[in-house]
């Protein structure tokens, strides 16, 4: 089972690959989680950060439940992430990347916008594995009280006047 946390519950940097949208970026651990993202923004405050604090920082994963492989890798020459988990029970692929727009190229040197969102697809290979979800998103580098409710769609993470909508 690769668990991906040494003796202190953190992971070492190898294990993290990157996706970012030009304006902002992830770090994506071997077994789904999201560790590490500022959000909308590179300067802005973190509101995935398990890296800085295996305690108190926030994640989002998407991975198998239990024993699994995992081999990873960009698709082609593009920051999106494909990862494939292997279980007892089959096989999926996680696919992450934040989506870009392209703007009006007569706007020199701003030729895309964030879309602001990470898609993260999972697609099954084959048999029926086992994949948890679990989301917890801490504003403000774990500073802010995150409030999470359920949503018919997913649910909403608040703190102050911030919110984020897991769908």
């Amino acid at each position: 089972m690769e668990t991906g946390t040494g003796t202190r519950g953190y992971r070492p940097i190898g294990d993290y690959a990157l996706i970012g949208d030009g304006h902002t970026a992830a770090l994506v651990a071997r077994d789904g989680s999201i560790d590490w993202c500022c959000w909308p923004r590179f300067d802005s405050p973190a509101l995935f950060c398990r890296l800085l604090d295996a305690r108190k920082g926030g994640w989002f994963r998407v991975g198998p439940a239990g024993e699994h492989r995992a081999e990873r890798a960009y698709v082609r020459a593009t920051n999106v992430l494909a990862t494939t988990f292997e279980t007892g029970a089959g096989k999926f692929r996680l696919t992450d990347f934040m989506p870009v727009e392209r703007l009006d190229e007569s706007r020199r040197g701003e030729d895309i916008a964030p879309s602001h969102k990470i898609i993260r697809l999972v697609e099954g290979l084959e048999g029926a594995p086992d994949v948890e979800i679990s989301f917890r998103p801490t504003f403000d580098f774990a500073l802010a009280e995150t409030a999470l409710t359920p949503h018919r769609h997913g649910a909403v993470a608040r703190a102050g006047g911030e919110a984020l909508a897991l769908g």
